[in-house]
């Protein structure tokens, strides 16, 4: 569940509570608005997560108290994003759209999407004709065009085979 500006209802009335029972000074009407936004980005920087002014996993898993250590903290995405030499923003966003948000799956293995045009547009580089091969034998490991995902933990198995 992702909650930003713009979004109504009781998800938002639960994390406007839950903001306010952790001291911050916020109207309790289901509306996330730019006092809302405000509140989380602070909230978020108060507390060592990536400041993006929505809520997703990581942080409704503080709010809950149910912080789970394998969730990447701001500043495990800094130190990422130094050491591929991209923006830190860049990394929040790759972070947040890749992984949905929160990195692990429950039980505990990183967030992986196996990609088969990938892994094709990776063989073809060097060699076409064995792409090819492969494609034709294993169209849902090596393949031009996308799809034949499986999800979450699964793509494992498609990363094993």
């Amino acid at each position: 569940m992702m909650l930003q500006l713009g979004a109504k209802g009781h998800q938002v009335k639960w994390l406007q509570q839950q903001l306010l029972q952790q001291g911050t000074v916020i109207a309790v009407d289901g509306d996330y608005g730019e006092a809302t936004r405000q509140a989380v980005l602070r909230y978020q920087l108060d507390n060592d997560l990536p400041p993006t002014g929505s809520v997703g996993p990581r942080m409704l898993a503080r709010l809950a108290g149910k912080a789970r250590p394998e969730l990447l903290t701001l500043r495990d995405l800094q130190q990422a994003a130094n050491t591929l030499e991209i923006a830190l923003a860049t990394m929040v966003a790759l972070a947040n759209v890749e992984s949905q948000g929160n990195g692990f799956f429950d039980n505990g293995k990183a967030v992986i999407l196996y990609e088969r045009h990938i892994f094709y547009r990776q063989i073809a580089v060097t060699d076409q004709a064995q792409a090819d091969a492969l494609a034709e034998r294993y169209p849902n490991l090596c393949n031009p065009k996308p799809g034949g995902y499986i999800g979450g933990a699964n793509e494992y198995s498609r990363l094993r085979a």
